[in-house]
């Protein structure tokens, strides 16, 4: 669809595309200005395509970041109710429970450097799931 301009001259004119747009400049401003003017949307083009590509490898690691939760998640729900129904039973089974928390990774955040807080957490912190 072209877009009627009125040019500072009275003429009016019907522009359908970039190319026409161009001739205009051309014709008005002069050849350096319309290559000037080239060069500038070329290196906008360019950066464009940059910033989609950055967009498409963002958008990928989402993707696989969004993957890696949901996974962890169902797996910390399945070991959740497992706890769940250990510490539902009628007799606590402390070796079972403590196997099944080994399971969950929860003693290897012993050993993290950091935990929520910066803080590291205490040595103790699984004791009660000792035998």
């Amino acid at each position: 669809m072209g877009q009627v301009l009125k040019l500072k001259d009275g003429r009016i004119t019907t522009v359908f595309s970039l190319r026409d747009g161009m001739e205009l400049i051309e014709e008005y401003g002069g050849h350096e200005l319309r290559c000037f003017l080239e060069e500038e949307m070329s290196g906008l083009q360019e950066e464009l395509d940059g910033y989609k590509e950055d967009a498409d490898s963002y958008e990928k690691e989402l993707d696989q970041a969004r993957d890696r939760q949901h996974s962890l998640l169902c797996d910390i729900r399945e070991e959740a109710e497992t706890v769940s129904d250990l510490l539902d039973a009628d007799r606590l089974d402390r070796r079972k429970l403590r196997k099944a928390v080994d399971g969950t990774g929860a003693r290897r955040m012993m050993n993290c450097k950091r935990s929520a807080g910066g803080r590291k957490l205490p040595a103790d912190f699984f004791e009660i799931f000792s035998p």
